[in-house]
C-alpha cells in the first residue's frame, strides 16, 4: 500500500512541471531577424545602433595614429541616460561595442578588466573627466606601465526621446560614441539613431 502511494506521489511530481509550464522556446536561426520589443529598445534597435556607430567612427580615424598599423583602444564606459532600466542589456551592449572594435582590422580593444583596474587605481573618476588632458595622460601612462599602450579612448551614452499620438507613440533611441586621441586630445563624436513606433 505504501509503495503504491509513493509511486502515485512520484508520478504526480514528475508530471507537474509539464502540466504547469506552457512556455515553448527554440534556438533562432542566423538569418532570422531580431524580435521588435513592444515596450523598450530591444535587440533589433541595439544591434542597428551599435553596428552603425562603431563602424562609422572607427573608419574615420584609420589614419590618425602616427603610422601605427593596429591601434589600441580602451572603451571606458556606457552611460544610460534614458528612463528605461537596461539591466542585463547594458553589459551585452558594452560587449557588442567591444567586439565591433576588435573585429575592425585597424583596432584592438584593451581588456575590460584592465581598464576597470586602471580606473580604480585613478580613484574612479567620472568619465567626462577623461576629456581633460591631464587625466587622459594619466590613464594612458598607467596602461603603458602595464604593457598595454593605448592610442584611443572611447565612451558611449544612450538617450531616448518620446512623442505621443492618438493610441500610438514613438521613441527615438540615440547611441552616441565619443573617441579621444590620447596623443592629440582631439575628440570625435558619432551617433546612430533608431526610431520605434509603439501602439497602445
Amino acid at each position: 500500500m505504501k509503495a503504491k502511494l509513493f509511486h502515485t506521489i512520484l508520478l504526480a511530481y514528475l508530471t507537474l512541471p509539464v502540466a504547469c509550464d506552457s512556455v515553448s522556446a527554440r534556438i533562432m536561426e542566423d538569418d532570422e531577424k531580431d524580435m521588435v520589443d513592444v515596450r523598450s529598445a530591444g535587440a533589433a534597435a541595439f544591434e542597428k545602433m551599435v553596428t552603425e556607430s562603431v563602424t562609422k567612427i572607427l573608419n574615420r580615424h584609420r589614419g590618425d595614429a602616427n603610422g601605427i598599423q593596429v591601434r589600441r583602444l580602451a572603451f571606458v564606459d556606457l552611460q544610460n541616460r534614458t528612463k528605461e532600466e537596461l539591466g542585463e542589456w547594458r553589459e551585452q551592449l558594452i560587449d557588442r561595442i567591444q567586439i565591433g572594435i576588435d573585429q575592425h582590422p585597424a583596432y584592438r580593444i584593451v581588456a575590460e578588466e584592465l581598464v576597470t583596474a586602471v580606473l580604480i587605481e585613478m580613484g574612479n573618476p567620472p568619465v567626462e573627466k577623461l576629456l581633460l588632458p591631464k587625466p587622459q595622460r594619466e590613464f594612458a601612462k598607467v596602461l603603458e606601465k602595464k604593457n598595454s599602450p593605448v592610442q584611443f579612448l572611447m565612451y558611449g551614452s544612450l538617450t531616448r526621446g518620446g512623442t505621443v499620438g492618438n493610441n500610438e507613440r514613438q521613441a527615438n533611441y540615440l547611441l552616441t560614441l565619443r573617441l579621444i586621441n590620447t596623443a592629440t586630445g582631439d575628440t570625435d563624436t558619432e551617433g546612430a539613431m533608431v526610431r520605434k513606433w509603439f501602439s497602445k
